[in-house]
């Protein structure tokens, strides 16, 4: 869309002043001399003076829209000026009492300042007035925190979005798009990195100076600045102020400008694993993959004699008085345990120590977070400890009427009548089935009454326990989404239930193992950008063990659950462009094929990882990341909403790696149509200035935004030769 820059905006009569700025007769009142007529005569009226800087001694806090860098933020970029933006793009120039000098320059009435936190500077509430004043004296000199006020004309401007070719434009869009506009104050000064400053809005001039600080201003008086430049002390109200601090040298473009795009190290994503057992005479070091690894790197099978000790360890044998190794995720295949002969996900998983280490880091989660888990466990489970003592008394109080209710039906009709009452009228009100009530009378006559066998038989039916006991403990129970009676086995069969939790697992594990999420992360280069892939078979062992640490933990704290469900589904926070989608990692366990191995688990198996390490991210956190295909010319197409694709997950690795997941088969990327390039992006939300080498002041304050406003970067890196290479 673009902007337009503008040097100045009047609105009202102030648009009719006509002593220039620049004009020595210039006063702190404006003067409009103002022409009246009466039947075509003319009539002397006195001029009209309007209201200037010396008549206003505050600011609506309101018209204040935006500040960079916010409040308090400590790493400001030293050579980006700071700035403020107002509501009204009139506002800057409400009260000054002059028209465009030479060149179109006008002064704002009021001006941005920045001072740096040192001694002889304050910034102190006013208790007298709704005002700060800044105070400047020795050891610091005016003249070094000041900008030269002859130069005040540069700072202020009016951004309007989009285009405006023309006046009508400008008048059509201040009319009906005021969302369109609004009015900016930059500061000049040069900064420095790491020191502290305070940002102090002021009066330009004089007159406003002295009214704001309780004195009387000369109204009349010539328009001068509020200081001079050469004072040893100034005092000064301010009218709105905030801190901030620099950081380092370096904005986006020189942050961007030292990423170095290199291949995965091969070394990187892998680590030794010892498995030794002095009694058995195990004694192997293993090639092991992490979470994240180089693209088509691969650790290589378990040896056959692992395979066959690891068996062993996992079968109970009461005769060696030992205790088997947990069989992890046993109870979901339904196995008691694996043999070296085994194949599929079950015996990879429990057979294989690299894979048996990664299910006992998802263990550790549960036993590090086992009460906050438990307790969420219980709140989800509800009543359902009441609820199983209501069933299982159910289930002896049909035991023990079905005993009573066979003696009863054993009864002649008449004498089961007596015995059961007053049923009687219940049955003639309806309460028995109205089949029985339209039965034929004895001896074939049509009667309005059944015969007794039948009244006999149905009041029987009516009092079978599997219907009357249910009915009975079932109206006693509110449980949103359990089946109806009708579609249960047995309606009174004791509850199990199946706590889920949604919250990705990552963070848990980078917490507690993170030397397992990349492994020798250091041996990236500083200041470098790769590509990575997802291990899948380590998201679908670190989720397995997780689930069966749970069940067996839920099982030891008396909840009735179900052995075989899956309550965590979840490694990485997965996302769809801004949107959270918590589309799971793996399906339900009890559904895994018992033929296909771990990486088959896996819903994302082709999972890209683009790792940036360096001070970029940490600079800027809110730089997008993208991958998109390349334009038809060459180059990323980034003209193309529908083609850009964002990253499904993300995550950090200590001290200084941020990462990026995509969902892209690295066999096809860089194909047409397919992702070719990773972008990162700065945030074009916010319009920023940086300062130039040399600032030209020969033309109007819009000329000089247009020379310093920053435009968004975008950084382009291949993906191809990232991958090529990589894990080789």
């Amino acid at each position: 869309m673009g902007m337009t820059f503008l040097p100045w905006l009047r609105d009202g009569i102030a648009g009719s002043l006509a002593v220039p700025d620049d004009s020595a007769a210039a006063t702190n009142r404006g003067i409009l001399a103002v022409g009246v007529s009466l039947g075509g005569v003319p009539v002397a009226v006195p001029a009209v003076t309007v209201l200037g800087p010396g008549d206003v001694v505050g600011i609506d806090p309101g018209q204040i829209v935006r500040v960079d860098p916010p409040p308090g933020y400590q790493r400001h970029e030293p050579n980006h000026w700071p700035l403020i933006e107002f509501d009204d793009p009139s506002y800057l120039w409400a009260f000054a009492p002059t028209a465009a000098g030479a060149n179109d320059r006008l002064r704002p009435w009021l001006s941005l300042v920045v001072v740096e936190q040192r001694d002889g500077v304050a910034v102190t509430p006013d208790p007298a007035r709704s005002i700060s004043v800044l105070t400047i004296a020795d050891p610091a000199l005016p003249s070094a925190e000041l900008p030269d006020p002859s130069t005040l004309w540069a700072t202020a401007h009016v951004q309007v979005a989009g285009s405006v070719p023309d006046a009508a434009t400008l008048t059509d869009v201040l009319a009906s798009r005021p969302e369109r506009t609004l009015c900016r104050l930059v500061c000049t000064r040069p900064l420095e990195a790491g020191r502290s400053y305070h940002a102090c809005l002021l009066p330009t001039f004089a007159a406003g100076r002295d009214a704001a600080l309780g004195l009387t201003p000369d109204t009349g008086a010539a328009l001068t600045p509020a200081w001079s430049g050469t004072e040893t002390s100034v005092t000064l109200p301010v009218f709105f102020s905030w801190s901030f601090s620099t950081g380092d040298q370096g904005d986006f473009v020189s942050l961007a400008a030292l990423l170095q795009a290199q291949p995965c190290p091969d070394t990187v994503g892998r680590m030794d694993l010892s498995v030794v057992d002095e009694d058995a005479g195990v004694d192997q070091v293993l090639q092991m993959s992490g979470l994240l690894r180089a693209p088509g790197s691969d650790p290589g099978e378990s040896p056959p004699d692992l395979a066959a000790y690891l068996a062993e360890q996992v079968t109970h044998d009461a005769s060696r008085r030992r205790l088997a190794q947990p069989l992890y995720a046993g109870a979901y295949a339904g196995a008691a345990g694996v043999t070296v002969d085994d194949v599929g996900w079950l015996a990879e998983l429990n057979l294989d120590p690299r894979h048996r280490t990664v299910a006992a880091l998802g263990a550790a989660v549960v036993e590090d977070q086992q009460e906050q888990l438990i307790a969420a466990a219980w709140e989800q489970a509800g009543q359902i400890r009441a609820v199983n003592r209501l069933l299982t008394g159910g289930q002896l109080a049909r035991a023990v009427s079905n005993r009573a209710h066979a003696t009863l039906a054993a009864l002649p009709p008449e004498s089961m009548l007596r015995v059961t009452g007053g049923l009687l009228d219940r049955v003639r009100q309806g309460e028995v089935s109205a089949a029985a009530l339209r039965a034929p009378a004895s001896g074939g006559r049509d009667g309005l009454l059944p015969t007794t066998s039948t009244l006999a038989a149905e009041v029987v039916a009516a009092l079978a326990p599997s219907i009357t006991v249910p009915a009975r403990v079932l109206s006693r129970i509110v449980a949103p989404g359990r089946p109806s009676p009708d579609e249960l086995l047995d309606p009174l069969a004791a509850q199990v239930v199946a706590p889920r939790f949604d919250t990705p697992m990552y963070v848990h594990l980078a917490r507690l193992a993170p030397q397992f999420v990349l492994p020798g992360a250091g041996r990236l280069g500083a200041d470098s950008i790769t590509v990575l892939e997802v291990n899948p078979a380590f998201i679908a062992a670190f989720l397995a063990g997780l689930n069966d640490a749970m069940s067996r933990e839920l099982v030891w704290r008396g909840m009735p659950v179900d052995r075989r469900a899956t309550f965590f589904r979840q490694l990485f926070d997965h996302r769809t462009g801004s949107q959270a989608d918590p589309g799971a990692d793996i399906e339900a366990l009890a559904a895994w094929d018992a033929t296909t191995g771990l990486a088959d688990q896996v819903l994302r198996r082709d999972q890209l990882v683009l790792a940036i390490r360096g001070q970029l991210l940490a600079r800027y956190p809110r730089t997008a990341v993208a991958a998109v295909p390349a334009a038809a010319g060459g180059g990323p197409e980034l003209a193309d909403d529908s083609l850009v694709i964002d990253p499904g997950f993300s995550g950090f690795v200590e001290p200084d790696i941020r990462f990026f997941g995509f969902t892209l088969d690295r066999t096809t990327v860089g194909t047409p149509g397919e992702p070719s390039y990773f972008v990162l992006q700065e945030q074009a939300t916010e319009t920023r200035f940086r300062a130039p080498t040399t600032l030209d002041l020969g033309g109007t304050s819009a000329d000089v935004a247009a020379q310093t406003v920053r435009n968004p970067t975008v950084v382009a890196i291949p993906i191809a030769p990232l991958i090529a290479g990589g894990g080789q």
